[in-house]
């Protein structure tokens, strides 16, 4: 299990994970909070990661009007 957290309120972010395993399943979510200490996560999600395949998932961002 990681965490990462990054205290800039941006709407996009990078996370670059290593030491995944070829033919491995991993899960991920995502916890966003707003400068109004609005929370939400996202559903959980999983891939399979494959040494040849970058993998690249975009989650839609909460959005404050």
């Amino acid at each position: 299990s990681k965490t990462f957290s990054n205290a800039k309120y941006l709407t996009e972010h990078i996370v670059y994970l290593d030491g995944l395993k070829d033919g491995q399943q991993y899960y991920y979510q995502v916890i966003s909070t707003d400068r109004s200490g609005n929370t939400t996560k996202s559903a959980e999600k999983q891939f399979t990661y494959q040494e040849t395949q970058e993998i690249i998932h975009f989650l839609p961002l909460i959005q404050r009007r």
